[in-house]
């Protein structure tokens, strides 16, 4: 298993393409840090062919950096993220009519002190 040290040491890095349907690219990477060792890396692909898919992967990767410190068990953590983010995509697609089913998938990894 290991150490805080080493989990902050690994590089993350992302990459992205377009493909060959679309003119526009909803895929969004994140990679946070936590003060006491936590690390969070999160990547969101916008449903592609929805009205704000990239919206929504931004607000996903946001929800995730601004959630993961949050207390409890890595996978009670996780499971708030997901929420919040879900939540958040949920009343920004409420606020314009032509945002209705916008979304994103969500995939994450969370280093936490607990393993």
């Amino acid at each position: 298993m290991p150490t805080d040290a080493d989990i902050q040491d690994v590089v993350a890095a992302s990459r992205s393409d377009v493909g060959g349907t679309r003119a526009d690219n909803q895929d969004l990477f994140g990679d946070y840090r936590h003060g006491t060792g936590g690390r969070l890396l999160v990547l969101a692909d916008g449903m592609g062919g929805r009205a704000g898919g990239a919206n929504a992967s931004r607000i996903c990767v946001d929800a995730f950096a601004e959630y993961f410190r949050s207390s409890g068990t890595p996978r009670e953590r996780l499971v708030e993220c997901f929420e919040n983010a879900n939540r958040q995509i949920l009343e920004h697609a409420s606020t314009d009519e032509k945002l209705q089913g916008m979304g994103t998938t969500g995939v994450a990894l969370l280093f936490a002190d607990e393993g």
